[in-house]
């Protein structure tokens, strides 16, 4: 059981916009210097604070000269290090300004030094069985995993696991939850 619920959470660590260009970018931002990545942070935080801009730099039908004038945009009241401006550039370029924020955001995680999940249960697990839990998390991410414990009675048995913005669902009382909706719509749609 240990060794599906690390797959699951491996699989759920690594997020949807990861395809092996991105992972190629977040290669080489890992080795940008601390300044270079506060300024693509304010570009990010910037952003955010224009929803109309953030949902468009997620449409590749628009064209790069647009791209590239959001970043410029930003340039204009943002003093960056020409090793931003290039970055943004080179994102702009291949239409991924996009994707910046979930790069950011991965490193930042990889770069702490632990990562807590939150193990909800039917039932209180030993400590022993917690510890073993925590071993093979850290053994299976490679860095220590703090598991903290809540028991939920109503979960029926088996429980949730939560972390970061990821949660595997492998309660009995979800699984039977699911059942229901499944043989309701079938019924209702017949």
């Amino acid at each position: 059981m240990l060794e599906w619920v690390c797959f699951y959470m491996k699989v759920a660590s690594v997020p949807v916009f990861f395809d092996d260009i991105t992972r190629h970018y977040a290669k080489i931002f890992a080795e940008l210097p601390a300044k270079t990545m506060t300024d693509l942070g304010a570009f990010v935080l910037w952003i955010q604070h224009h929803p109309v801009l953030q949902s468009l730099l997620g449409e590749n039908s628009l064209p790069l000269w647009w791209h590239e004038s959001v970043f410029k945009k930003f340039q204009k009241i943002h003093t960056c290090q020409d090793l931003t401006l290039r970055t943004l550039r080179v994102l702009a370029a291949h239409k991924r300004l996009n994707i910046l924020q979930d790069i950011l955001k991965v490193l930042n995680e990889n770069q702490r030094s632990s990562t807590t999940v939150y193990w909800h249960t039917a039932k209180q697990f030993s400590q022993s069985d917690v510890s073993a839990l925590e071993k093979t998390l850290s053994d299976a991410f490679g860095k220590p995993i703090v598991v903290v414990q809540k028991e939920q009675p109503d979960l029926l048995m088996g429980g949730v696991l939560l972390w970061n913005d990821s949660m595997i669902d492998l309660s009995l009382s979800s699984l039977f939850s699911n059942l229901y909706t499944e043989i309701d719509h079938v019924f209702t749609c017949s």
